[in-house]
């Protein structure tokens, strides 16, 4: 799992191509999903309780933070759908669902480095790399995976599963 989730960190095609063909990488794809979107849910606990910035800045940081652990399950679930229905009934790409689960839930793997987003100075800058690193991790997963003939196609289904991950996120922190 740590070869992986290096690969994956490094941006390397190669992990995601493997992950993609070993069923047995799901439990190893929803640890990944778990610990990396607890640790940032800590960075932003850690920041509003420090610095006043982050979750619950207006309301429960505890309800927050276990809101948001629980969303980014939920979102990981519904970003593979959305990826898979754009890019195999859409684009006509070649992927399973649990080929989609596997591959976008390791490339939660850079949320995780959220839990430094309290530090001052960088950390209000660290959301905004980790986000681009994610978005850049799901595109090589994804273009891995379905084997999409156009790079506008892959960005297209990444972007699809990307606007329903955060208009959930927008929808939920304003609930809170």
């Amino acid at each position: 799992m740590f070869e992986r989730l290096k690969g994956v960190l490094a941006l390397d095609a190669g992990a995601f191509e493997d992950i993609e063909h070993d069923p047995s990488a799901m439990i190893q794809a929803f640890i990944v999903v778990v610990v990396s979107s607890i640790l940032a849910a800590i960075g932003g606990s850690f920041g509003q309780v420090l610095f006043g910035v982050g979750l619950g800045v207006d309301g429960n940081t505890t309800l927050r933070f276990l809101a948001i652990a629980g969303w980014a399950i939920l979102a990981w679930i519904l970003w593979s759908l959305v990826t898979w229905f754009f890019g195999t009934k859409i684009f006509h790409g070649d992927a399973t669902v649990s080929e989609m689960m596997r591959v976008i839930g390791f490339a939660y793997a850079p949320l995780a480095f959220q839990i430094f987003s309290f530090i001052p100075i960088i950390g209000p800058f660290v959301p905004w790399v980790v986000a681009i690193w994610s978005v850049i991790a799901v595109f090589i997963a994804v273009n891995t995976s379905l084997d999409l003939p156009s790079g506008v196609q892959t960005i297209a289904t990444v972007f699809a599963g990307w606007f329903v991950y955060l208009i959930g996120m927008g929808v939920l922190l304003n609930l809170l």
